[in-house]
C-alpha cells in the first residue's frame, strides 16, 4: 500500500563566504527526526520531486543576474540503499507562473550520492556548471529522488514555520502535479532547501578593480591582465546556459575565434578571490 510517510527538514541561514550569499526560506536548521514527507510503497521510496520557489527580486532583493554555485538540503535518513549509496539529483529552473507547475526552463544542476552517514545532516551539492538566473526571473529548485526498488530515503524537515511553502510531486501517491505540504494536510512542517550564489555583476567587486578583461566585446582574442602578486588558480569561460566552452587561458589570453556570437561568462578564481563577468563575443 502506497502512503505518505513522515520525515525531516532543515534550514540554512544566510551567510557570507567571500562574496557568496546563501538564500533560504527556512527559519531553523533543526532537523526534527521523523517529521518530513515522502511518498513510499511498503517502506521503499517511490519517484518523488521536492520543490522550493525563490522569487529573487521580491523575497531576497536580488535584482541582477544571479549565479548559482550550489544547493543545500536536509537529510533525515537513507535506509537499505544498495551499497549504502543513493543518488539525488538537483535541478535549477526558472518558472513563468511563480510555482513549480508553470513552464520550467532548465538552467543547470548537480548530483550527490548519499549514504547512511549523511543522516540528520544538511548536505551540499555543487553544480557541475554554474547556472545563471536572469534578472527578474523566479527560481525553482528541484530535488529528484527515484524508486530503485530498495531504498527508503527521507528528506529533512523542520517544525519551525518557513517564509514560503514546501512543494511535493509524487504521482504514486496521487500528486501528479506539485502540491504544497499545507494543501495535502501537512501545514506544520517544511523541508530544508538553500541556494548558494551571488550576483553576476557583484562577484569579486574589489578584485575587479585590479583585473582587466579586454576587449569586450571581443572577436578573436580576450585578454586578462592581473597584477603580478595575484595568482590565477583557475579560469573558465561558460556560455549563457552554463556550459563550459573549453576555452583556456594561456599566457593571459583566451582564443575566442571559434566561439559563436553571443553572451558568455568568464569565471576567474585567484589568490585574491573570485571574479565573474559577462563577455560579449562579436
Amino acid at each position: 500500500m502506497k502512503k505518505i510517510t513522515l520525515f525531516i527538514a532543515a534550514l540554512v541561514v544566510g551567510i557570507a563566504i567571500n562574496a557568496q550569499v546563501t538564500i533560504t526560506h527556512n527559519n531553523s536548521q533543526t532537523i526534527v527526526d521523523g517529521l518530513g514527507l515522502t511518498c513510499q510503497d511498503m517502506g521503499i521510496t517511490t519517484d518523488n520531486k521536492f520543490h522550493g520557489v525563490f522569487d529573487l527580486a521580491n523575497d531576497f532583493s536580488i535584482t541582477n543576474d544571479w549565479l548559482i554555485e550550489s544547493v543545500e538540503f536536509g537529510v533525515d535518513e537513507t535506509i537499505n540503499a544498495p551499497g549504502d549509496a543513493y543518488d539525488v539529483a538537483v535541478n535549477a529552473y526558472t518558472t513563468d507562473s511563480g510555482d513549480p507547475n508553470g513552464t520550467l526552463t532548465l538552467l543547470g544542476g548537480g548530483m550527490i550520492t548519499l549514504s547512511s552517514a549523511d543522516d540528520l545532516s544538511v548536505v551540499l551539492v555543487p553544480f557541475t556548471t554554474p547556472a545563471v538566473v536572469p534578472a527578474g526571473e523566479v527560481l525553482v529548485i528541484e530535488l529528484v529522488v527515484l524508486d530503485d526498488g530498495q531504498t527508503g530515503f527521507r528528506l529533512g524537515a523542520t517544525d519551525v514555520a518557513s517564509n514560503d511553502d514546501s512543494w511535493l510531486l509524487a504521482d504514486a501517491c496521487g500528486l501528479p502535479t506539485a502540491a504544497t505540504y499545507a494543501s495535502i494536510g501537512f501545514g506544520d512542517r517544511w523541508h530544508i532547501m538553500n541556494v548558494i550564489g551571488d550576483d553576476v555583476l557583484g562577484v569579486g567587486d574589489n578584485l575587479s578593480e585590479f583585473v582587466s578583461i579586454y576587449p569586450n566585446p571581443a572577436r578573436d582574442v580576450l585578454n586578462i591582465k592581473l597584477p603580478s602578486n595575484i595568482e590565477i588558480i583557475s579560469s573558465n569561460l561558460y556560455d549563457i546556459s552554463g556550459k563550459d566552452t573549453g576555452v583556456k587561458l594561456v599566457d593571459g589570453t583566451m582564443d575566442t575565434s571559434n566561439l559563436a556570437r553571443g553572451v558568455y561568462l568568464i569565471n576567474i578564481k585567484t589568490s585574491a578571490g573570485t571574479l565573474t563577468e559577462k563577455v560579449i563575443k562579436q
